[in-house]
């Protein structure tokens, strides 16, 4: 069983996960070292088929854990939440995310390689003629981010949700999403 302490260091560490300042203008979860820098903003995005629609709003923070890949850049420790919603011409529903990722930055160009998997929840699970199982679900992407000033990117991804074959129902959703957002 978790003490109250912990259980109130990782509510900070899920508030700081969803871009919510928990003291400040930084955050208190920044002030004990687990997160260097980080970034907000958001993204949307349609389906392969243009039937389901996301939009997002997502925090993400680079963790103490990055190696140097000699003569490419550096790679990146990520920790990323995310809510929003997903829909189809029947309804709407929330959807959130919460979980690790990684960035290879280059030296000499402005373009990182970004990619990562959640678990991830939706209120309902059936979009765009697919019954997605149920409403526990992982989402993986992989795409590039572009530095476009010196605090502000714009973004590209491709991702996948599925429910990872815990049913047997288990199509799957890809989505092309695009985003902006700033550093800090």
């Amino acid at each position: 069983m978790m003490e109250s302490r912990s259980v109130g260091w990782w509510t900070l560490l899920l508030l700081q996960g969803f871009g919510l300042p928990v003291v400040g203008g930084a955050g208190l979860v920044d002030g004990i070292g687990i997160f260097r820098h980080g970034w907000a903003g958001v993204r949307g995005g349609v389906s392969e088929d243009a039937m389901v629609r996301q939009v997002e709003a997502f925090s993400t923070w680079e963790l103490p854990w990055s190696w140097r890949v000699a003569g490419v850049g550096r790679l990146e420790s990520l920790f990323s939440g995310s809510v929003g919603w997903i829909g189809d011409a029947r309804g709407d529903a929330p959807i959130a995310t919460l979980g690790p990722g990684v960035r290879l930055s280059f030296d000499r160009i402005p373009v990182a390689v970004v990619g990562g998997s959640s678990p991830t929840l939706i209120g309902r699970n059936h979009f765009g003629g697919r019954d997605l199982g149920e409403a526990f679900q992982f989402t993986s992407h992989i795409g590039l981010a572009w530095r476009i000033a010196d605090r502000v990117e714009f973004g590209y991804r491709f991702q996948h949700t599925s429910n990872a074959g815990l049913r047997a129902v288990n199509p799957g959703i890809n989505f092309h999403m695009v985003g902006l957002c700033l550093r800090f």
